[in-house]
């Protein structure tokens, strides 16, 4: 979206309004709403057709994986901050031990039961251990 506005709008206050007015819409509205924002928007040489029909091509295909007020009013995360953040804890903690060291199937196999406790679903396979008894 930056390279993008950075090319419509050149380092201009225009650009950068625009570009704020799109992350609000992100988070206010979803990216339906974006798409009507890019569409929205003249395109007066070939360069700026190129480069619009990228963008709106990449949010055409994924609008409806950025439904952020729905994910944000079910207590969803939605920034990358929280993925990252477990992987530190849920990954790293357990596979990077002194010593230790994994093969892929090994390592996989942890982090599975990893998330499954640190996401409070142990219970989960407490109960398929029990039917399988």
């Amino acid at each position: 979206m930056t390279q993008f506005a950075q090319v419509y709008f050149g380092n201009t206050p225009s650009g950068k309004a625009w570009l704020t007015q799109v992350s609000d819409q992100l988070l206010e509205q979803g990216g339906y709403q974006v798409v009507a924002t890019i569409e929205a928007l003249e395109a007066k040489t070939e360069q700026l057709r190129k480069e619009k029909a990228k963008l709106l091509g990449y949010y055409q295909k994924n609008s409806d994986r950025m439904d952020s007020p729905s994910y944000l009013r079910q207590g969803w995360m939605i920034g990358s901050g929280a993925i990252e953040a477990a992987q530190r804890t849920v990954a790293q903690q357990r596979l990077k031990l002194s010593g230790q060291r994994w093969g892929k199937k090994g390592a996989q196999k942890v982090l599975d039961l990893r998330a499954l406790n640190m996401s409070d679903r142990w219970y989960q396979l407490q109960d398929i251990m029990q039917k399988a008894a």
